[in-house]
């Protein structure tokens, strides 16, 4: 694949895929020539499409922002022609409303206040509660503006931000982690298009905030190309370019090229990237929603955007709507399929598409030349949670077996009936399998004494478990299919063993000795200690493998900091700063950021994966101890520590509580079913734990008769069931026997 490298100006104003084992070998060329078949019919299969209530203007509009604000969904501004088709005379209105859905709402309503002009055609991101337009034009020309909107208790409120380096409309753009990418466009109703590529990172201190222009792709300009973000990179589709064919005449193309761009950080300094193009598109998507819908951690679609074959009608009359077909781009194998059909009318040009009560809404836009809908779709899926998971959990915990990425869905998709939850009760000293369907024991075995973490190899056949009660010092091993403890590994010095991870091809086991501040790697396939790694940190509790299994990185409950670790040299690259007691943490499923809960502080601490430095802390009272996210990043799931445990159910991109939900004392694990109906969580039964000085935990008494494991359903937030395992039910995972 080709490589263009990226500097960036400030101007004022795919790891290596593991071989597979012999068993497999068989089976990888057969599966190669469907997977992409049976991956998207699959979600396919699930995709949803509906309908919220339409915008209240007879013509809708093209060109409109949109986000959410305070959980609301906000559309502004717009254009339209209200009286006559522009092929009649009628002249192209823009508008400055701001229009407002509440999620139980079954009309919009209009905000007094406006934006500061009527505008279209430029960007729109969502950061941070607040809704982020750059750019766009109206009939008296095109603007560099950037401003915030903010809906704050029932009003607007609008900040200035930097300017662009010039005029431009008609541009696509995305937010990638905490960067604004903005690229093409164009400067005038000349409608010549331009190459330009601008970043505006959002991490820096406001008064030092600059738009940085970096080197563009290695294509052709375009206008109104169609943005995507996915696992911290951009992408770019599609397009239109002119090409000149006379002195007055030009000719449009409808590009079918792609690109990724990877942009590179020192500290929280965007520095520049390199950009990769793409495989060719099977259609274009020009001026399709943007940015594009993703699903799961490696899809994105493109519901709607002009193709070359309905470009070429010249008669308004007999145009024949945009394609309905749903081409999707797979970022794992860099391959294209289609999902299936639109709803009737529902293919589109010209709008924006915002992320909004875990789907993916897409209001008005073009149906045809001239012509808008004021109606408003929503995609996502027809259970409230993805049927499928990417194979990789982002709590460091859970793989697949050992087979190429690009397999690996399938392959869950073939073991989700099958799957078992895996439970070790502390107090108990056992690991209990579950079926998650039915909520019923299948069987407890022993373990070794207070296991703490469990692990799973990536064929599924061995579990690690970590044991944490004075001295600590043991590891068990556990055959999961012949459910037995074949083996325990001494640790030796290194106690109080905690915190458990393995890497991405499952070479290597990390467990956390906490008192020494260190991480003990284990060859998974000797079972002996290879290296104790120092984590320059004060009671290193958990351990987490970073996605691309670059770092480790461990919550240092009491120096109250992140250390980052080279995993290849095993020396430290940094540390993080992060809140009192911090201990859980979570990769969001976009791997974008990784969520740490300062339990102690009672807060959650965002840190930006690109830059590896904090974003952002704000408040979750109750212990914060462990946390899981929906697949669909929408919701994360925090367990609270206390006597009243508690799960606390957030939405991510307001940081706001939906709802606390009591189950029972001192809530600790969390795990969610395959398909996402349920959330599992243990508790720790215990009767007077106790912080030592040292910022460990002790538990000297706990109950003779557990709280069990809760049963969420994730539908109505309540508690459904409970499941009586052992004493102290905590660390539990999805297993999926081969």
């Amino acid at each position: 694949m080709k490589r263009s490298k990226s500097v960036g100006t400030v101007i004022i104003g795919q790891t290596a895929v593991p071989a597979a084992r012999k068993w497999i070998r068989w089976l990888i060329p057969a599966m190669i020539s469907f997977v992409p078949q049976l991956l998207f019919s699959q979600i396919q299969q699930q995709l949803k499409w509906n309908e919220l209530p339409s915008i209240p203007d007879k013509e809708g509009f093209a060109g409109m922002f949109a986000g959410v604000s305070d959980g609301h969904l906000i559309c502004m501004g717009g254009a339209n022609f209200p009286d006559q088709m522009p092929w009649e005379g009628g002249k192209k209105v823009w508008y400055d409303h701001i229009f407002v859905l509440s999620k139980n709402d079954s009309s919009w309503k209009i905000a007094n206040k406006k934006l500061p002009r009527p505008l279209a055609y430029g960007v729109s991101v969502t950061y941070r509660n607040k809704i982020i337009l750059v750019g766009g034009n109206n009939a008296k020309g095109y603007y560099s503006d950037v401003y915030s909107i903010e809906y704050n208790k029932g009003e607007i409120q609008i900040e200035t931000l930097p300017a662009l380096p010039h005029p431009v409309a008609n541009m696509t753009g995305a937010l990638v982690g905490s960067t604004i990418f903005i690229a093409g466009g164009d400067t005038s109703f000349a409608g010549t298009p331009i190459n330009a590529f601008w970043a505006l990172n959002l991490l820096e201190n406001p008064a030092r905030q600059r738009w940085i222009i970096l080197d563009p792709w290695p294509g052709p300009p375009r206008i109104q190309a169609v943005s995507a973000s996915l696992q911290g990179n951009y992408y770019m589709f599609s397009g239109i370019n002119l090409v000149k064919e006379s002195t007055d005449k030009h000719r449009r193309v409808i590009l079918r090229d792609a690109y990724k761009f990877i942009p590179t950080f020192s500290g929280t300094a965007l520095t520049g990237g390199e950009w990769f193009p793409l495989s060719a598109m099977p259609r274009g998507v020009a001026a399709g929603p943007n940015p594009a819908p993703t699903f799961e951690s490696n899809y994105i679609l493109f519901p709607g955007g002009l193709d070359s074959a309905t470009a070429a009608y010249a008669d308004p009359a007999r145009f024949p709507g945009f394609v309905t077909d749903l081409p999707g781009y797979n970022t794992v194998t860099d391959s294209w399929s289609y999902f299936g059909k639109l709803p009737e009318q529902s293919a589109r040009v010209t709008l924006p598409a915002a992320k909004w009560n875990r789907q993916w809404v897409l209001p008005n836009g073009e149906i045809g030349p001239g012509k808008r809908s004021p109606k408003v779709f929503t995609l996502g899926k027809k259970s409230q949670h993805d049927a499928l998971q990417h194979l990789y959990a982002y709590n460091g915990n859970t793989y697949t077996t050992e087979t190429p990425d690009a397999i690996k869905p399938s392959l869950q998709i073939l073991h989700r009936q099958n799957a078992t939850l895996l439970v070790a009760n502390k107090h108990s000293n056992t690991l209990s399998y579950i079926n998650p369907n039915t909520f019923e024991l299948i069987e407890s075995i022993p373990t070794g004494p207070n296991p703490h973490e469990i692990v799973v190899t990536p064929d599924q056949k061995i579990a690690y478990l970590s044991s944490y009660e004075p001295p600590g010092n043991m590891i068990s091993v556990i055959d999961l299919l012949s459910r037995k403890q074949t083996k325990t590994i001494s640790t030796g010095q290194f106690g109080r063993i905690h915190g458990a991870a393995i890497s991405p091809d499952g070479r290597y086991a990390y467990f956390t000795a906490g008192q020494s501040g260190y991480v003990v790697e284990v060859d998974t396939q000797t079972n002996e200690i290879t290296r104790t790694i120092p984590t320059h940190g004060k009671i290193s509790h958990m351990v987490y493998v970073s996605p691309d299994g670059q770092y480790l990185l461990t919550a240092n409950i009491v120096s109250e900091d992140i250390s980052v670790i080279n995993r290849s040299t095993g020396k430290l690259f940094k540390m993080i700063p992060a809140g009192k007691g911090v201990e859980g943490m979570s990769f969001t499923p976009d791997r974008n950021f990784l969520w740490a809960l300062n339990q102690t502080a009672g807060t959650i601490t965002i840190i930006d994966m690109q830059t590896l430095e904090p974003t952002e802390t704000f408040d979750c009272p109750g212990m914060p101890v462990r946390i899981r996210f929906t697949s669909d990043g929408c919701m994360a799931l925090v367990a609270g520590w206390t006597k009243d445990g508690t799960l606390t159910v957030i939405d991510v991109a307001t940081r706001k509580e939906i709802k606390r939900i009591r189950v029972g004392d001192y809530a600790i694990g969390v795990e969610l079913t395959p398909d996402e109906k349920y959330a599992f969580v243990g508790c720790e039964d215990s009767l007077a734990p106790e912080i030592l000085p040292d910022g460990s935990e002790r538990i000297k008494e706990h109950k003779e008769d557990s709280d069990g494991i809760h049963v969420i359903d994730l539908e109505t937030l309540e508690v459904v069931a409970k499941i009586k395992t052992g004493l102290g039910p905590d660390p539990m995972t999805m297993w999926y026997p081969p």
